[in-house]
């Protein structure tokens, strides 16, 4: 069986909090059609309408 220490589970909660942080504050974005068209206009980005659904 695997044992972790202390650090290591408080490691993991951090990341995971983190991380649906990261993903509840961007996934608007990423379903409104409206805000895909406002990233196109980024000037520095290579193919946007594409790199938009990536």
């Amino acid at each position: 069986m695997i044992k972790f220490s202390k650090i290591d589970l408080a490691v993991l909660l951090f990341r995971l909090v983190f991380g649906f942080r990261l993903i509840y504050g961007t996934v608007d974005n990423v379903f409104s059609w409206n805000r895909m068209l406002e990233f196109k206009e980024f000037p520095v980005i290579r193919y946007p309408m594409f790199t938009s659904f990536l």
